[in-house]
């Protein structure tokens, strides 16, 4: 964040390349959701100061790694088997992935892909407001490009069914 304000790009290059040496392949799954949360998000900074393709494919790998440590290790498991502070933790670090892999979808016209995402964190929680709202937001971009008004009705409903799940909460 230091690095960011400062709109050090070199310095978050730098710390990025740190983390990237020391990929805790031995510590336990929420650790390394987040740290591979982390190297996205530090991507996605770099990339808001220095657009490139290559930072936007290693951000949208790393959401990825994050998601898919929820997705084979903590999903899969016994719930009574983990604490119940530990896997709402997962599941809290795996819902910003999704939202913010919707995101990235999203600014790259990747709407179906961006649906996918809020959509699979609204799955996780429908409380989570930030993915239900930016659901609702890219339904309602995505109908205007449909070919039939039934289509386009459908995905607009759609957006005002998650637009009002987000009102909720």
């Amino acid at each position: 964040d230091e690095h960011f304000a400062k709109r050090n790009i070199r310095g978050i290059k730098d710390c990025i390349r740190e983390a990237e040496k020391e990929v805790p392949l031995e510590a336990n799954p929420i650790f390394r959701m987040q740290f591979y949360y982390d190297i996205a998000l530090a991507y996605a900074d770099v990339r808001t100061l220095e657009p490139s393709d290559s930072h936007l494919e290693k951000e949208i790998l790393n959401y990825r790694k994050a998601i898919d440590i929820f997705e084979m290790e903590i999903s899969t498991s016994d719930e009574d088997v983990l604490d119940k502070d530990v896997y709402s933790l997962a599941q809290l670090i795996a819902m910003k992935s999704y939202c913010n892999l919707g995101n990235t979808s999203g600014e790259t016209n990747r709407y179906i892909a961006a649906i996918g995402s809020y959509y699979n964190a609204v799955c996780i929680s429908d409380a989570f407001s930030m993915a239900s709202l930016n659901l609702s937001s890219t339904l309602f971009q995505f109908a205007i490009f449909q070919i039939t008004p039934e289509a386009e009705q459908y995905f607009t409903h759609a957006a005002y069914h998650y637009f009002k799940l987000a009102e909720q909460y």
